[in-house]
């Protein structure tokens, strides 16, 4: 049966290649579901193809449509089965048994005979990584399924025929593959070791007989014979060392995971669209990324709804259309660029499309949001900092939610004042006027008759005005301004008999003529506006100011300040103070909030909130009051799209009716950056200012936002130190009371050697003062390289010993694969002197790698190259070999507690081969990994 499971596999690849389906199988499972045999194969994308809803010029649905399907028609007997669905999700988590479970079809029972899942190598017509189970018995794995079964059926050949083809025969079958798979394995180790002391004696007699070669010229013969004895030992070294490469991966992309073990399963599936944030934990090579890039795909797919209705929860039409009828619900958010190439790839494996437009990285993704909304434009008199700013990349703002919401409140509570004081003052107003008289008892009686206490408030009424009293209001602004036109230019005509009052208001332009290129006349005119203007403001009450050089004109010309009527004085006033009071929000709110801010950092509200480290940038930045600072580009976001969701909730029809065109920017910028899933890949590098910015932009009809991350790999100043405070901020959006910020950590490394994971849980355990929550998944194996550590004074010798090092790891690969390295230095300038020194090296000069200086982070030069990195860059890098070079300069040039987490974060993106030069021993910060790592500083040619 094992054999055929393995036919069946890759007969099915070799079709799905010739059926260029871009989505083949994972997994086969012979199953009997509802007591009918099946071959059920796991896939990636539903056998139907993803609904799709076509969206209306209003931005309803018009249409349902679904996509073309992208996995392989099967024979009757066989069925595709999504791995998204109940079925799915009970398939992943069992290979053997009964099971009864729930579905959109209603109650099922399965019962799972065996199970072989794999990883699809449709290039090569292959299965790899391959888990076979039948029945009960343990896993047997199998690198190449394409191997095995070509061995298999060589075995098979040279046996007599096997009659008895019962389940239990293949139970007893796959048991005895399984243990001479693992004799074979321990043979070899042994036999490994026992040729390498061998060849090592070899070559001690070979040398020994080489000195004395001259004087027994008769041993010649016997010498040639031994040389040929260490060929042969040595070519049987390296065919046993190329049974090893199992343990060592040999590629650098994010390694594609398409089916998840039972916790990070549990964890994909767990609390969806409930309203509660998830923070998904895990130490080094646990597969949170991965869990979350699926986690992903679980969300947007309509499987959901099968997991909704078993809850008794049922998705609206407009929560449909939010999750299958956008171009892309969702959005992926990385700490840095870098991090971020390195997932798209993992991502489109998963299935997931649009990727340039999901997948960001948050400083780009927020400076291209401020564009968007509009905060950077023509006329906002803001403008983002540049990377010449001193303090441009220093955390600004205080990073904890005391800080956080203490600057919110001040800012809602100016700029609830600012747009107050208007409806307080028309509240305050009586008017001679009739028409305005009737107005005001209109507004006052149907609009202002109830307490305004919030932003929520005033946004309500100043809709209600536009809505109510529109029509009105612009009627009596534009007679209020007509009549402005016709008071000023009678006051002009009687300049015409006067000509010395006009020759002095002539000097008092002429006096102020600064840069303007307009006339003196063209001035006067505008002049005089204003002045009629404020004049008739003072006479409802309004307390005005005047320039000095609008108080020279109205000694010069007295006659300005009288109106023909009361009548008059008042329209003109009104349409001062209260033109635009009917116009809507966009004017009369959202028009306010980049000047009311401008305005509030100036004040001391604001200046308690910025880090004192940063007052001296805050003074710079307020001497022009337009450059803005990355943390407060997260503030204006943040505070920008809560005022959208008062918007919608106060004025739900205004918000949904209102034409394109008409709409302001910021609610342009919200409606296309809102989403029902957000992800955020290694949280702890962003700030609580940055995350408070992120979670306002769930989709408020339906969402979900995850989070990732490892507290031990957090590189920034303002990152989060523990989640506690992650749940403070968090929960005070939802709730006053409890919590709703689960974490759930990850418990299983799967990328990482086991020798190169304890160093890592040792430093977890210095750093964070309690055990290590992760392990390996592997025992240690006589196979896999240690770590090592090389001190010398001498700079030449760590750098030929660091060349011998990395031709070392090329021999450890056949078919001239070479692992993906990455070595290490402190800076940029670093960068360039290493790869000089290192590219002459006769080692590297022998096996023809090539050396790339990536200065900036820049991964350029291909796989097969050594590249080297600052370790500022560090973070989003993969690669299955790390050394750290001069590791004690590292410690210089950091924090004393960061050294320790440099080296974490170094063993978090190595998988198997890890080394540290150093000039001297190592700080007392690593002293507990010391006994970790092969001291090799004694044996030069040791590696």
């Amino acid at each position: 049966m094992s054999r055929q499971i393995g036919e069946d596999i890759l007969v099915r690849l070799v079709e799905e290649r010739r059926e260029f389906i871009p989505s083949p199988a994972v997994a086969r499972i012979d199953a009997s579901l509802n007591g009918i045999a099946k071959v059920l194969w796991l896939t990636n994308e539903p056998a139907g193809g993803h609904i799709h809803y076509v969206t209306d010029i209003n931005g309803g649905i018009s249409d349902v449509r679904r996509n073309p399907p992208r996995v392989l028609t099967v024979p009757p007997g066989n069925a595709n089965v999504y791995k998204n669905t109940r079925l799915g999700e009970v398939l992943i988590l069992n290979s053997s048994g009964h099971h009864a479970f729930g579905a959109d079809a209603g109650h099922r029972s399965l019962t799972i005979k065996s199970k072989a899942a794999y990883f699809p190598d449709i290039s090569n017509v292959d299965a790899l990584e391959v888990q076979l189970s039948i029945g009960s018995n343990s896993v047997l794995r199998i690198p190449s399924l394409r191997q095995w079964t070509t061995q298999l059926q060589e075995s098979e050949a040279s046996q007599s025929p096997r009659i008895d083809t019962s389940v239990d025969a293949d139970e007893i079958e796959l048991q005895r593959l399984i243990e001479k798979e693992e004799q074979q394995k321990l043979a070899e180790e042994k036999e490994l070791m026992r040729l390498i002391d061998e060849e090592e004696s070899l070559n001690k007699l070979i040398a020994d007989q080489e000195e004395s070669s001259n004087e027994f010229l008769q041993e010649l013969q016997e010498l040639d014979q031994r040389k040929h004895e260490k060929a042969a030992l040595h070519a049987r070294v390296i065919e046993l060392k190329s049974r090893r490469r199992q343990f060592i991966r040999t590629q650098s992309d994010l390694r594609t995971q398409h089916i998840l073990d039972p916790l990070q399963e549990k964890v994909k599936r767990g609390h969806f669209f409930d309203g509660r944030f998830l923070v998904i934990e895990g130490g080094p090579g646990t597969g949170k990324t991965t869990t979350l890039i699926q986690r992903i795909k679980f969300l947007i797919s309509e499987s959901i709804e099968e997991y909704l209705e078993m809850k008794g929860k049922f998705l609206a039409d407009e929560e449909k259309h939010v999750l299958f009828g956008t171009r892309s619900p969702w959005v992926f958010i990385s700490p840095s660029q870098l991090l971020k190439e390195y997932l798209k790839k993992a991502m489109g494996d998963e299935g997931l499309g649009h990727l340039e437009s999901a997948v960001v990285d948050w400083h780009s993704y927020k400076r291209d949001l401020c564009r968007k909304y509009r905060i950077y434009a023509k006329g906002a008199y803001i403008e983002p900092c540049s990377n010449q700013d001193e303090g441009y990349q220093e955390l600004f703002f205080y990073s904890d939610p005391g800080h956080i919401r203490s600057l919110e409140a001040h800012f809602t509570k100016a700029l609830y004042s600012k747009l107050s004081r208007r409806i307080s003052e028309l509240r305050q107003l009586s008017f001679g006027h009739v028409e305005l008289n009737v107005a005001l008892g209109n507004i006052l009686n149907n609009t202002l008759q109830s307490k305004i206490e919030s932003l929520r408030d005033l946004i309500q009424v100043y809709n209600n005005l536009n809505v109510r009293h529109g029509s009105v209001l612009t009627s009596l602004r534009d007679s209020g301004n007509e009549l402005l036109r016709i008071s000023v230019r009678r006051k002009l005509d009687a300049l015409a008999s006067d000509l010395e009052l006009r020759s002095n208001l002539e000097a008092v332009f002429a006096e102020t003529e600064g840069r303007s290129q307009k006339s003196w006349l063209e001035r006067l005119q505008e002049s005089l506006d204003e002045i009629v203007r404020k004049k008739a403001a003072e006479g409802l009450g309004s307390n005005e100011h005047f320039s000095e050089r609008d108080l020279r004109i109205v000694g010069l010309y007295g006659q300005l300040l009288d109106f023909s009527s009361t009548d008059e004085m008042e329209l003109i006033g009104f349409a001062y103070l209260f033109g635009s009071i009917g116009t809507g929000i966009n004017q009369n709110v959202f028009d306010e909030v980049l000047p009311s801010y401008r305005e509030f950092r100036k004040s001391q509200e604001f200046r308690i909130s910025v880090r004192v480290l940063s007052h001296s940038f805050l003074d710079q930045l307020l001497e022009k009051n337009r450059k803005v600072h990355p943390d407060e580009e997260a503030f204006l976001l943040g505070f920008i799209n809560r005022i959208m969701l008062d918007y919608r909730s106060a004025a739900p029809q205004a918000f949904r009716e209102i034409q394109q065109s008409r709409k302001h920017s910021f609610q342009v910028g919200f409606e296309g950056a809102i989403k029902a899933v957000i992800a955020v890949d290694e949280i702890t590098d962003f700030g609580l200012m940055d995350i408070d910015c992120i979670t306002s932009f769930a989709h408020p009809v339906i969402s979900s936002v995850t989070f990732c991350g490892d507290l031990m790999q957090r590189m920034t100043l303002g990152g989060i130190k523990d989640w506690d405070k992650l749940d403070s901020t968090l929960s005070r959006r939802i709730s006053s009371t409890g919590s709703y910020c689960d974490i759930v950590s990850l418990e299983r490394s799967y990328r990482q050697s086991p020798s190169v994971l304890e160093i890592a849980r040792t430093l977890f355990k210095e750093q964070q003062s309690r055990p290590a929550p992760f392990k390996s998944t592997t025992q240690i194996s006589p196979f896999e390289p240690k770590p090592k550590l090389f001190i010398s004074e001498n700079q030449s010798k760590r750098m030929a010993w660091m060349g011998d090092y990395i031709r070392s790891i090329s021999e450890d690969y056949s078919d001239g694969v070479l692992p993906t390295i990455a070595v290490i230095v402190k800076d940029d300038q670093s960068v360039f002197e290493v790869k000089r020194l290192l590219e002459i090296e006769p080692a590297i000069q022998e096996c023809g790698i090539p050396v790339e200086a990536c200065d900036q982070g820049r991964v350029i030069g291909n796989a097969n190259s050594v590249r080297v990195f600052s370790v500022k860059f560090i973070k989003g890098l993969e690669f299955e070999s790390v050394i750290f070079h001069d590791i004690e300069h590292l410690h210089s040039t950091t924090r004393a507690d960061m050294i320790g987490k440099f080296l974490y974060v170094g063993i978090s993106r190595a998988a198997y081969h890890l080394a540290l030069t150093s000039s001297k021993e190592l700080p007392p910060s690593l002293s507990a990994i010391i006994p970790l790592l092969e001291d090799v500083s004694d044996q030069p040619g040791s590696l």
